[in-house]
């Protein structure tokens, strides 16, 4: 059985809705909007990263050097 990100179970769900096939397809699906959620979060989070570094490497500095500062 593969850990769920989710502490909601399959058993507890069916015990609410009263159906356990309905219980198991919701949380499957449920688990899928988890993860891919979480994908889409990492993905953007590492363009960010991206950006903030390409900027600190190639740009130049936005204020000059301050006086006395040696290059």
């Amino acid at each position: 059985m593969v850990p769920s990100l989710i502490a909601l179970t399959t058993e507890t769900l069916a015990s609410i809705i009263g159906d356990a096939g309905a219980a198991q397809i919701l949380i499957s699906l449920i688990s899928q909007i988890v993860h891919i959620t979480l994908w889409i979060v990492i993905i953007v989070e590492s363009i960010e990263v991206v950006r903030l570094v390409y900027r600190l490497v190639v740009r130049t500095p936005a204020h000059p050097p301050l006086p006395g500062f040696v290059r």
